[in-house]
């Protein structure tokens, strides 16, 4: 669960190294996931046993917390959370995406360029907004534009959609345009 051979933690180092105050604020952090603390102290008391080397381990670890008798979607929900939130622990996806962000918004064209942002979880959506809000007034990094919301709040999407593609269910679609300072605001 690494992008690159240059990353020196891997997701068994964590679950098999980090104390439960550390694992729960991954699992928060980066999973949003409401049972954190229960997620965090289940993998510590499974890895008393043996350390936890595969996914199936992690899994099974994790039956504690999300017994196989729960409804099928909410189970596999809750494992991909702690799964992605390992993912990002591991790569470092919160600071990828403010570099990545923050690289774009500044190559956007001057005056009208417009950069459309989509999340999946929402840790990233903070992210997105967090970033987006650093430029909405003129600053040492941006003295001359602004960025403007061009979405009132995250477009998300309809049910009919989510029926469609059931992935599409955490999905948030947020744009933004970027303006010289000066140039007239839309009514």
């Amino acid at each position: 669960m690494k992008y690159g051979k240059q990353q020196s933690t891997d997701a068994e180092c964590i679950v098999n190294n980090c104390d439960v105050v550390e694992l729960a604020r991954i699992f928060e952090e980066y999973g949003d996931l409401p049972e954190a603390r229960r997620v965090a102290q289940a993998i510590v008391e499974f890895r008393k046993d043996m350390l936890i080397c595969t996914s199936t381990q992690l899994v099974e670890a994790l039956s504690v917390v999300f017994p196989s008798r729960m409804p099928h979607g909410k189970r596999m929900r809750r494992l991909g959370q702690v799964f992605m939130a390992l993912r990002e622990a591991v790569n470092d996806g919160k600071s990828g995406l403010r570099f990545g962000l923050d690289r774009a918004i500044r190559y956007l064209k001057n005056d009208g360029g417009r950069l459309a942002v989509l999340t999946f979880a929402g840790h990233e959506n903070v992210i997105v907004r967090t970033v987006a809000g650093e430029y909405r007034k003129p600053g040492a990094n941006n003295p001359d534009w602004i960025l403007k919301r061009i979405t009132k709040g995250a477009l998300k999407p309809t049910k009919r959609e989510t029926e469609l593609n059931p992935a599409a269910h955490s999905a948030m679609l947020r744009v933004y345009e970027k303006r010289q300072t000066g140039a007239k605001e839309e009514v």
